[in-house]
């Protein structure tokens, strides 16, 4: 039956709503990384947050001893069918000491006391209010009780709240939040809605309550109710408690695998869960409890194990008190199942993720954190910051950014500190809250782990330089934080060491490098010292590198007449003091590619002087045999543009080669040509052809035939 009809119906009996005072695919992909409450439109609640009251039924399934301690702290809400049932029930609070002030009531019929399973749900909506208004989350009810279906109606209208529904059967005994976007169920959210796939599911759940990944995951009890909070229980956005059983037991490896799959999933904070457990050896429903604020009421069973389950509870939620309450319970249905908690609607609330074992920036460790005060009030004060590593906590204000922003930073600290920390803020509603909830009794904790800097790639260019010859030493230097600072060591054959800072190649980004030449022949050693913003310093492995004296290469002979030659030094010399070089040398002529012309100079006369180039073929004249002498560094690489039709190379490498592997390595060459000094003949040979294949060696200048332009890079 549709649930609007059910509720008028119930209306049209009689009935008023009053306040009286008095394992598939278990999660979806994409997770939300930015859990900063204004760019999320909806925000379901945690059963941990802030809790004004907690809605309950008549007749009661859970004690008086219950309703008193609940009393003390929140509203109870207490649902009964008329006045006259409602008199009954504040005689018997009177006399069973309850907190009367605290008690308000609902006056409207139910068929159960499963508060939990029928009861409303809850989301901050941020639609129409600019920090968010509660909402009521409504649903079908997946029992055929429909009275029992119209209490999240019945609650709404009687709180004055909106009321949303969400089109799908569900049940609140089978679904917990962490508050930030994550959800987990039974896949009974699947068997109870076959009309849906189960992308439709979570997106339903998504649309409705802002959920982005949505675990529906396999009972692994086997019990006919498929409730996730008969094994599993969220302490907190990071911490699920889930049941352990004796190894005897036979469902030991269904709770053990759904044990394994949660350790391996990822919270809100980035982090995988940390896993608690509570034994439960005869079945208690220990994990059936309620957290309330500061306070969790964990059904017990008179059974030896309650004390060891209490004690699990303090373990893993240190600060809270926490209280065993005997009832009719049974392992599938106990205190939870019998209450509902209602969030506190004007809750201040902190949202922060809390810091990891990190290392911190240059300034400190960052602390960032968004507070809202749902109340519309503003914060009293400035919010804090509290931290210590040892002793006495030191608070630090926490600086007001955009959109409820904050953010301070704990002061910086050697590797292996460990620091606690949390946040405190109050609002002109009154209202006074910390992060984690228990403040300094359940701190946040984290050791300062320090990661150095890494140095890569240590190098020296060219790998054999002269005296005079730029040399560069590069390195890769990166780190997780940041680099602060980068200084090269160089200890040199003689002399002071030398320590002088570096800059960063912006080119290639982590490429840290030194251009610099040097005078003094010998070897040399260097290493990279960098200091990250963390100020943790490494120093890299050393590299030793050889600065070599210019080397002298001699060509002979020099014939008396024309010579073709290439210069096989890097030696930055003009036709004039080329032609200085060679004994009796008269004229220096290169040939233009691009005009296919010969310009020459005579040596000792001022016009024409042209650069000598490496990898460029050049005749020179001389008027008798001779020696052509070259001091100068070695050629590292050339680029020679290659003319259509003819051009002069020079072959200067120390490795020989022949016409034909040279006509290959030029594209489209067709003919390699030499010039014989000694009979000043040409012998050319064509590419591909298999004779007149003649060597070339080191100083010769050759002419080669080309029918498309390019460029020669000295292979061959």
């Amino acid at each position: 039956m549709n649930k609007k009809i059910t509720f008028i119906l119930i209306l049209l009996i009689g009935f008023t709503a009053i306040l009286m005072n008095g394992h598939t695919t278990h999660g979806d992909p994409g997770m939300r990384t930015d859990h900063n409450p204004f760019l999320n439109t909806i925000r379901n609640i945690a059963e941990f947050e802030p809790m004004e009251g907690v809605l309950i039924r008549y007749p009661f399934g859970i004690s008086y001893d219950i309703i008193a301690e609940m009393s003390q702290d929140v509203t109870v809400i207490t649902i009964v069918d008329d006045s006259s049932e409602q008199a009954t029930v504040e005689s018997q609070y009177a006399s069973h000491g309850v907190n009367l002030s605290q008690c308000s009531f609902l006056l409207v019929p139910t068929n159960t006391y499963w508060t939990r399973d029928y009861g409303p749900w809850f989301v901050f909506n941020n639609t129409n209010a600019p920090l968010g208004a509660l909402e009521v989350v409504d649903f079908e009810y997946n029992r055929p009780r429909p009275y029992d279906n119209a209490i999240p109606q019945a609650f709404a209208t009687s709180q004055a709240l909106d009321l949303t529904y969400m089109d799908l059967v569900h049940t609140g005994g089978n679904y917990m939040t962490d508050g930030h976007g994550i959800s987990i169920s039974t896949d009974l959210v699947y068997t109870e809605n076959p009309g849906l796939t189960h992308p439709q599911i979570h997106q339903t759940v998504h649309d409705t309550l802002g959920i982005d990944t949505y675990h529906a995951y396999p009972d692994p009890l086997g019990e006919y109710i498929e409730h996730v909070d008969c094994w599993a229980k969220y302490l907190s956005p990071d911490t699920i408690m889930i049941i352990q059983v004796s190894p005897s037991h036979s469902h030991y490896a269904t709770i053990e695998a759904a044990a394994a799959y949660f350790a391996n999933q990822t919270s809100c904070y980035g982090t995988p869960y940390t896993i608690a457990r509570v034994y439960t050896h005869l079945a208690e429903p220990y994990i059936n409890s309620l957290i309330l604020n500061d306070k969790v009421l964990v059904p017990i069973t008179g059974s030896t194990y309650d004390a060891a389950a209490l004690t699990a509870y303090q373990d893993a939620m240190p600060g809270y008190t926490i209280l065993g309450f005997t009832g009719s319970w049974q392992n599938t249905d106990a205190l939870h199942c019998r209450t509902k908690g209602i969030p506190d609607r004007h809750m201040l609330y902190i949202e922060h993720t809390p810091l990891a074992d990190d290392e911190p920036l240059q300034w400190g460790f960052p602390v960032e954190t968004t507070i809202i005060p749902y109340s519309g009030e503003n914060l009293t004060g400035s919010p804090l910051l509290y931290w210590r590593n040892t002793g006495n906590w030191h608070t630090i204000p926490l600086l007001q950014g955009t959109n409820n922003s904050y953010t301070a930073h704990i002061p910086w600290h050697p590797q292996g500190t460990q620091i606690q920390y949390y946040l405190h803020a109050m609002d002109d509603s009154g209202r006074n809250e910390t992060h984690p909830y228990t403040g300094a009794s359940g701190a946040h904790t984290f050791t300062v782990t320090m990661t150095p800097p890494q140095v890569d790639s240590l190098q020296v260019t060219p790998p054999q330089p002269h005296v005079g010859e730029p040399v560069n030493i590069s390195a890769t230097v990166t780190d997780n934080k940041g680099i602060a600072s980068v200084y090269l060591t160089l200890i040199p054959p003689m002399g002071p060491i030398h320590n002088f800072s570096i800059t960063q190649n912006n080119t290639l980004g982590d490429v840290y490098f030194c251009n610099q030449t040097y005078t003094q022949p010998g070897g040399y050693n260097v290493s990279f010292y960098v200091t990250d913003t963390s100020n943790t310093s490494i120093r890299s492995s050393w590299i030793a590198f050889t600065i070599n004296t210019s080397t002298t290469t001699s060509h002979s002979p020099l014939f008396g007449g024309w010579n073709l030659i290439t210069v096989p030094r890097d030696t930055s010399w003009t036709a004039e003091t080329l032609g200085q070089a060679i004994e009796e040398c008269t004229v220096v002529s290169l040939f233009n590619g691009s005009s296919q012309t010969f310009v020459s100079h005579v040596v000792g006369l001022p016009h024409d002087d042209f650069p000598i180039l490496d990898g460029v073929g050049y005749f020179v004249y001389v008027t008798g045999d001779g020696f052509l002498n070259v001091t100068g560094f070695p050629i590292l690489a050339v680029n020679v543009s290659i003319h259509t039709s003819w051009t002069l190379i020079g072959w200067y490498t120390d490795t020989p080669t022949t016409a034909e592997s040279l006509g290959q390595h030029v594209t489209n060459c067709s003919v390699v040509s030499m010039f014989n000094g000694s009979s000043q003949t040409f012998l050319s040979h064509v590419v591909g052809v298999p004779h007149d294949n003649f060597p070339v060696t080191r100083g010769m200048g050759l002419f080669i035939y080309a029918s498309t332009p390019g460029w020669w890079t000295g292979t061959g």
